[in-house]
């Protein structure tokens, strides 16, 4: 009859089984160092895996949520400063509105991403710096 084991020991081992597999340590072999059944390795591993799936898939969701809140931030932005500037033939900051979004749908895997996102941050303080008075905006063209 096997002996049962506490929670917290089962803990360490699946966490050991697990850091074992990661660095390309066979089932078997697992099971030989840790003194345990190879199908209890298998097990351990499995579901350690899947927690640290789950708590991947929850850190992802977070950085996403993130990602999309300063988007949606730069482009309020852009819109504030676009009304406040009252200059209805300058585009530039309701295309600045629009790139931002674009890159929420990016950030949520509706697009693919691009190779490079241009430094949008900068050129809206540098618009808001012309708006304020403080300064002129470059026309420098980013690639």
């Amino acid at each position: 009859m096997a002996k049962p084991r506490s929670t917290a020991r089962r803990e360490i081992l699946k966490g050991k089984c697990y850091a074992l597999h990661v660095d390309g340590v066979s089932v078997q072999d697992i099971a030989a160092r840790l003194d345990i059944n190879r199908h209890t390795a298998g097990e351990y591993i499995r579901e350690a895996f899947t927690q640290r799936k789950a708590q991947l898939d929850v850190e992802l969701s977070h950085m996403v949520a993130v990602q999309h809140d300063r988007y949606h931030q730069i482009a309020r932005r852009a819109l504030k400063i676009a009304d406040e500037a009252k200059m209805p033939g300058d585009t530039g900051r309701l295309d600045t509105a629009i790139r931002a979004y674009e890159r929420m749908d990016k950030v949520l895997g509706v697009e693919a991403p691009a190779r490079h996102d241009a430094g949008i941050e900068t050129f809206l303080n540098r618009m808001e710096a012309a708006v304020i008075g403080k300064t002129t905006i470059s026309r420098r063209r980013e690639t």
